[in-house]
């Protein structure tokens, strides 16, 4: 679907990148490259070009509406963006746009979702989003963070929230569920469902598994 969409600019919010404490942020760079030699694969590669238009827009909107926002510049992407990014484009050459969450309250990263939508929309460009992160990391014993049974209870919830687009259970969620689960999906979920916000969307499950106790989503969410 995305191939079939034709978007101009894709936007990729990444759990595994650069996050300020007190500030959301945007890398911006003259071009970007995504490897996996973390993982022992040394020969894939590809390169992305950013929307430098777009981008100045975005940062001019926030700053504008008092979102607290910085820039920082890395060519390397992180492997949760670049694992969405090389599985998503294999044949499509599209330029991005590399947005970090923060370290700021839930209804923070639901606001600055918010922001970015009515950016966004001031824009005549087809406009693709990804958000990346992990779930629970705690599903077994043999899991990276050991075994909680929260692990079950916040992958669970999750799956429930995406289908339904649910943004207010999203914000009212026990932070020591979330916390227990050892995640790193939740802060880019809330500003993804930000920018959904308001829009009639439908919300699909493509996938969902949880090999070595670390539980991975995907949802596709398209306008209605």
């Amino acid at each position: 679907d995305l191939y079939l969409n034709h978007p101009d600019v894709l936007v990729i919010i990444s759990s595994h990148t650069i996050a300020f404490e007190n500030s959301f942020s945007m890398n911006l760079h003259n071009d970007y490259l995504i490897n996996f030699k973390e993982f022992g694969d040394l020969g894939t590669t590809k390169n992305f070009d950013p929307d430098l238009s777009l981008m100045d827009q975005i940062q001019r909107f926030l700053r504008k509406q008092n979102i607290p926002f910085t820039l920082n510049s890395d060519f390397i992407l992180d492997y949760g963006s670049a694992v969405p990014l090389y599985l998503l484009t294999k044949q499509l050459s599209v330029p991005i746009i590399p947005i970090s969450y923060s370290g700021l309250d839930p209804k923070a990263h639901f606001i600055f979702g918010k922001n970015l939508q009515e950016c966004l929309q001031k824009t005549d460009k087809r406009v693709a989003v990804i958000a990346s992160g992990d779930l629970s990391h705690t599903l077994s014993a043999k899991a990276p963070a050991g075994f909680h049974a929260d692990g079950k209870i916040f992958d669970e919830a999750i799956r429930n929230i995406a289908l339904h687009v649910s943004s207010s259970k999203l914000l009212s969620f026990d932070p020591k569920i979330y916390k227990h689960a050892k995640q790193c999906a939740y802060e880019p979920l809330l500003i993804l469902l930000g920018i959904l916000d308001g829009i009639s969307i439908h919300a699909q499950e493509l996938a969902y598994e949880h090999p070595f106790g670390v539980g991975y989503l995907s949802v596709e969410f398209q306008l209605e």
